[in-house]
């Protein structure tokens, strides 16, 4: 799951919004130093992400895109399954996505002053070119990918990638609609054991 997903299964809480936005940005460090609710949206995004790998119908979707995207399938699945978000969100949230989307900015711009600097640097650079919104259309992926492709350090067919995913489109999208409901039903229930934990502690 990438930012929008992430987001999404946390809205409408503001703080665990941020907190879920952020881990995979933060250090360690970073991470134990957070508290209260961004710290739960922290640990709901650690629950989303191994739910994620463990899920049968990701891994399905991985395998399909195995043989050209190698080591780089399971991060191709994070990114075009926000695609399939978008293109199903009407099934997820009753808020339409480009409101969705501009509240869940000024939601992260509500927070900047909490954000470490280099993470704040980012998500102004995500807002000001509207990020989200890139995973709603295919150009957008390919805008996505090429940006990914820049920033890695090992060789990879991450330019093919949406060639790919849409030579197998319908299949992905029957595994996605497995998984997704799935992952959205565990959310309060990790929601709840968090607050549990935190309250006996």
């Amino acid at each position: 799951m990438n930012y929008l997903a992430h987001l999404l299964l946390s809205y409408p809480l503001p703080e665990e919004m941020v907190g879920n936005y952020m881990t995979d940005m933060l250090s360690w460090q970073e991470q134990q130093a957070l508290t209260g609710i961004c710290k739960r949206g922290m640990l709901i995004h650690r629950n989303i992400d191994q739910f994620t790998d463990q899920h049968e119908a990701v891994r399905a979707s991985s395998k399909l895109l195995r043989e050209t995207q190698g080591k780089y399938a399971p991060v191709v699945v994070d990114i075009v399954y926000d695609y399939l978000v978008a293109r199903h969100w009407t099934d997820f949230c009753d808020l339409p996505l480009t409101a969705f989307i501009k509240e869940a900015y000024a939601i992260l711009e509500t927070f900047y002053a909490m954000m470490p600097d280099r993470i704040q640097s980012r998500t102004r650079r995500m807002i000001a070119g509207d990020w989200l919104h890139q995973y709603t259309k295919v150009e957008g992926l390919e805008f996505v990918f090429a940006r990914l492709q820049s920033r890695t350090k090992y060789p990879n067919l991450l330019n093919e990638a949406v060639t790919v995913f849409l030579r197998d489109y319908g299949k992905h999208e029957v595994y996605f609609r497995q998984f997704f409901p799935e992952m959205m039903a565990q959310i309060p229930i990790w929601r709840a054991a968090i607050e549990d934990l935190r309250e006996a502690g």
